[in-house]
């Protein structure tokens, strides 16, 4: 099991580097293809859909748009070729070797293109930034929720490291979405010096710690449990666990509740995509 296929969704801004960036370490070791996709507006779709609510807009309008549309293919198309020449990488249609990592731009205006490209990805690598939740953070959301795709989400401060130097923290509550995290990391997780069960309250009795190191341990990768307490926020409770044993991700299920739930009440999903300064391995 390996990815081969990491999608990066682009938006023109100074993250795209960094989010470029965390594809290429993953993409080394499997010698994965990365598409790099910017999604524009369609001015025609944009114009039909003015239209519906009664406004009228001239061609020029529409070329003016256009222009608009070209003027912004100019930051990712520069981040992309400054970033694929960085890394000597190859084209998409170049011959290589088993093992290179290749890349691509596609600049798509379809309106479900995100999607439509998630669902033939292994991963999705995304931005988050400080006071950043979910809802304003659509390619992670397309991916978890449309495609149903992991997402690796990379803070704009913070790179994602070598893994063979620091150890990975894996949030376990027992939850159908903590398990397909777990299994849908493993090829990352064999990248890491370390690997650390962080789980917030006593051992289950339905399924002790022991058998989630069993589990990976029949993956040939060690792993040890911390148990920790409950008398604080279970967001800042793992984040702050994470930081004390130095990880370098934290692979954890994404909104394990339904999202209008956690919309009004909060939850551990929102709160990490504020407030995390490490990198996350989400999955619904």
């Amino acid at each position: 099991m390996s990815f081969k296929t990491i999608l990066v969704p682009l938006s023109g801004g100074p993250e795209d580097w960094r989010c470029l960036d965390a594809a290429y370490r993953v993409a080394k070791d499997h010698g994965a293809h990365v598409t790099a996709l910017f999604v524009e507006v369609d001015p025609e779709e944009a114009m039909a859909a003015m239209a519906a609510t009664g406004f009228y807009f001239s061609q020029s309008y529409l070329e003016t748009l256009e222009q608009a549309n070209e003027a912004r293919r100019e930051g990712p198309r520069r981040i992309f070729d400054s970033w694929r020449a960085a890394h000597e990488m190859g084209a998409a249609d170049a011959m290589s070797s088993p093992g290179d990592v290749t890349a691509e731009l596609v600049i798509s205006s379809g309106a479900t293109a995100r999607r439509d490209r998630a669902l033939v990805a292994d991963l999705v690598v995304c931005p988050i930034a400080p006071n950043n939740a979910l809802d304003d953070a659509p390619a992670i959301a397309d991916a978890l929720f449309d495609a149903g795709r992991p997402v690796l989400a990379v803070p704009t401060d913070t790179a994602l490291a070598d893994m063979a130097g620091a150890p990975v923290a894996i949030a376990w509550d027992g939850s159908r979405e903590a398990a397909r995290a777990l299994a849908l990391s493993l090829p990352i997780l064999r990248r890491a010096r370390e690997l650390v069960l962080l789980h917030v309250g006593a051992d289950s009795k339905d399924l002790p710690m022991v058998e989630v190191e069993a589990f990976l341990a029949r993956h040939l990768l060690d792993a040890r449990s911390v148990l920790l307490p409950t008398d604080r926020d279970t967001a800042e409770t793992l984040l702050d666990a994470a930081g004390k044993i130095g990880a370098s991700l934290l692979v954890m299920g994404a909104y394990s509740h339904s999202r209008a739930r956690e919309f009004v009440f909060g939850g551990v999903t929102r709160h990490m995509l504020s407030h995390a300064g490490i990198p996350l391995f989400l999955s619904h």
